[in-house]
Order: C-alpha cells, then sequence, then structure tokens
C-alpha cells in the first residue's frame, strides 16, 4: 500500500488551531455530502419538487400561448364572419371544427 503524505505538524499553537479547524470544517462539509447522497428518499422529494415547478411554469407559458391564439382566432372569426357570403352559419361550423382539431392536438401533444 501507498502511503499518504501529510503536512508536518506546525509547532506554533495558533497554527496548529487554524489547521485543526479547518480540518473540522473540510470534515463536517463531507459528512454533510455523504448523508445528502444516502438521505435518497430527500433527493426524490427534491427532484419531484423540481420537475413540479418545471411542469408548473411549462403549462402556465402554455395557457399563456393557449389565450393568445383563441385571442387571434377570435378576431379573425369576427373578420370572417363580417365578410362572409350566405351569412355566417357555415364559417361558424368550420371554425368550430378547426378549433375542435386544434384542441384535440394540444391534448395529444402534450401526453
Amino acid at each position: 500500500m501507498s502511503e499518504k503524505k501529510t503536512d508536518p505538524i506546525p509547532d506554533d499553537p495558533e497554527t496548529l488551531r487554524l489547521d485543526i479547524e479547518l480540518t473540522r470544517e473540510e470534515l463536517g462539509q463531507t459528512v454533510e455530502e455523504l448523508v445528502h447522497r444516502l438521505d435518497v428518499p430527500a433527493r426524490v422529494k427534491e427532484q419531484a419538487y423540481e420537475k413540479v415547478e418545471q411542469l408548473k411554469g411549462q403549462t402556465h407559458e402554455t395557457v399563456g400561448l393557449l389565450k393568445e391564439k383563441t385571442g387571434e382566432a377570435r378576431a379573425r372569426t369576427e373578420e370572417v364572419l363580417n365578410r362572409a357570403p350566405g351569412g355566417p352559419r357555415p364559417v361558424l361550423i368550420g371554425v368550430g371544427v378547426l378549433l375542435a382539431a386544434l384542441v384535440a392536438w394540444m391534448i395529444g401533444r402534450n401526453r
């Protein structure tokens, strides 16, 4: 086995205290890291929380985009209805089918 080279023990008591204090801090950090690595349930909860927050952000973004697109579609629909020959009924049916297809596509895409 190879021997690990160590620094010589300082003669000065103050330097020795500082060395001991630094060693304690490093040991404490190492212990904390090991405890964190071994605490699997806490890590799973932490990862789950991160995923939930990520999904909330994506959901908020998607809802905002959907509202924006719905507003645009409504404005275009009103414009088309105002210009449609033969009344708005055929146009409304087409828009309804288009919106239903859009909603079905969005739901299928998120699965």
